[in-house]
């Protein structure tokens, strides 16, 4: 059984906006326990990182269904659909998170195949990549459990420094998945090192004058070959990513400066304003000057009331 995206089917959306309308650090988690034994079909515009702590149950998604048991950790990523089913006493806890506005420094990281392969590549690459989920063991998990622990206490504080203490803490996930993940992955990820190492590059340099073929020349492959291996990763090609790079870039250049668009554009890479206002409309919903406005108010806060997914 999976989900099937038709007229008959009722969907929930649940927007960014209703989950991370007082935090502009790009994070947040929700420990929960369901208590009736089937869950809507919902999707959303951010990341959730799920780990499962207790019970049991069905996950199901557009490419299938999995059984769900103590350990058990996905990534559910935007515009994706999914719900559950079957549910015995299920607890689970909600990493939800926005990559954009975290500016995590990845940098090393990105030399695991496992970390490329659950938390980079396209859901059409991933299920050849991770043939299973990924798994962590009785040690992995209670160490989550100690960091998500420290993580839910920062964001329930809400004391100066929250958003640091809860981002280490989400790196020291992600560093403890990727590792389980490695481990996990098919023969099939020689390329992801090379990809990652150039994902890495890109975001250290997004703003230079780079050329697809001035990259492929450097990694040793033919445009081609990297362009074929890029959108295989990445579901992008190289340009979209490194627009996608470069936008963000802007959107947090506006929320940390009170720099003119104009010069949020140049430092952002694109030297025409009018250019960079339309693309980052598209990507944002809104241009950059709305952004600020909506978004500098709350720059400080930390935390927010509501429920998750």
């Amino acid at each position: 059984m999976s989900i099937v995206r038709d007229n008959h089917t009722a969907i929930l959306t649940i927007p960014r906006s209703s989950v991370f309308r007082d935090i502009v650090h790009g994070l947040r988690v929700v420990a929960k326990r369901y208590f009736l034994n089937i869950d809507v079909v919902h999707g959303h515009d951010f990341f959730e990182l799920v780990l499962v702590r207790s019970g049991g149950g069905v996950h199901v998604t557009e490419r299938g269904e999995t059984q769900l048991e103590r350990g058990d950790v996905y990534l559910i990523r935007p515009g994706a659909l999914h719900c559950y089913r079957d549910l015995q006493d299920l607890e689970i806890v909600n990493v939800l998170y926005l990559p954009e506005l975290l500016d995590l420094p990845l940098g090393e990281l990105r030399t695991l195949a496992g970390y490329i392969a659950f938390f980079e590549v396209s859901p059409t690459l991933a299920d050849s990549l991770l043939p299973t989920a990924v798994k962590l063991g009785e040690t992995e998990m209670r160490e989550a459990e100690r960091i998500l622990a420290r993580v839910l206490a920062e964001q329930e504080a809400a004391r100066p420094g929250c958003a640091f203490g809860m981002m280490a803490g989400f790196m020291q996930l992600i560093l403890l998945i990727s590792r389980a993940a490695t481990r996990n992955c098919s023969e099939t990820t020689a390329a992801l090192g090379e990809i990652g190492r150039l994902l890495t590059y890109l975001e250290r340099h997004c703003t230079d004058a780079l050329q697809i073929s001035d990259l492929a020349r450097g990694s040793g492959i033919s445009v081609r070959t990297l362009e074929r291996l890029f959108r295989q990763v990445t579901g992008r090609s190289p340009g979209d990513y490194l627009a996608e790079l470069r936008l963000n870039r802007g959107a947090k250049l506006l929320l940390e400066s009170a720099l003119p668009v104009a010069q949020v554009a140049r430092l952002a890479g694109y030297g025409d304003g009018g250019y960079f206002s339309r693309l980052f409309r598209k990507k944002f919903g809104c241009p950059p000057r709305e952004y600020r406005r909506r978004k500098r108010p709350s720059l400080q806060a930390c935390n927010v009331a509501g429920d998750g997914t």
